[in-house]
C-alpha cells in the first residue's frame, strides 16, 4: 500500500511545530521520542518524533529553505522510485529508530532520545544517492554537488558512531538504518 506524497504530511507536521516551537519552546520536547516517557504510556511519542525538526536553532528562513529542499528530495526519491518504495522507505526510516530507541531502553536501561536529525539525514544520504549531480547553493552563491555532501554526512555519521561508542554506533544505526 503506497501512500503518495507522504513527505508533504512530514513537512507539514515539521512545519507547525517550527512555528508551534518559536510560540512554545517545550513543545518539541513533548513530542520527541524519549524511551523513559514512551514506557510511562506516551505512545504518541513513537511517531512523532519525526515532525521534531532540527531547525529550531537555526531560525525560521533557514526552516522555510529546509522544507523547500526536503519537498525536493521527496518529490524526486518518489519520482525515481515509485511511490510504494517511497512510502516504504519512509515509514520504515520511521519505525527503525522507534525500535531501537525501545529496544535499548527495555533491554540495557539506555535512553536514546530521538529527533528528526538521523530521518532527514538518511533522506538526504538517498537523495545524494538518486541525484549526485544536483547542486546546492550555500550562501546562494556557493554550488555543492550532492554528492559531495553525501560524503561529508556519510563522514560525519561514521565520526559520531566510532566516537560515540557503542551507543552511537546504535543510534546511527537505528536512526539512519
Amino acid at each position: 500500500m503506497a501512500i503518495p506524497n507522504l513527505i508533504v504530511a512530514v513537512i507539514a507536521g515539521q512545519a507547525i511545530m517550527t512555528f508551534a516551537g518559536i510560540q512554545h519552546p517545550e513543545l518539541p520536547l513533548l513530542l520527541q521520542l524519549d524511551p523513559v516517557a514512551v514506557s510511562h504510556g506516551q505512545w504518541y511519542r513513537l511517531i512523532t518524533w519525526v515532525i521534531v525538526p532540527d531547525t529550531s536553532r537555526l531560525g525560521l528562513i533557514f526552516a522555510i529553505f529546509w522544507f523547500w529542499f526536503l519537498w525536493i528530495i521527496g518529490k524526486t526519491l518518489e519520482q525515481e522510485w515509485g511511490a510504494f518504495p517511497c512510502t516504504l522507505y519512509l515509514l520504515l526510516g520511521i519505525a527503525l529508530p522507534s525500535l531501537g530507541s525501545m529496544l535499548l531502553w527495555y533491554y540495557f536501561g539506555i535512553s536514546l532520545v530521538q529527533t528528526g536529525l538521523y530521518f532527514s539525514l538518511s533522506l538526504q544520504l538517498a537523495f545524494a544517492a538518486v541525484a549526485p549531480e544536483f547542486s546546492l547553493y550555500l550562501f546562494f552563491f556557493l554550488p555543492v554537488k550532492m554528492r559531495w555532501l553525501g560524503w561529508l554526512i556519510g563522514a560525519w555519521l561514521l565520526f559520531h558512531a566510532l566516537s560515540g561508542g557503542a551507543v552511537g554506533a546504535a543510534d546511527v544505526a537505528f536512526g539512519v538504518g
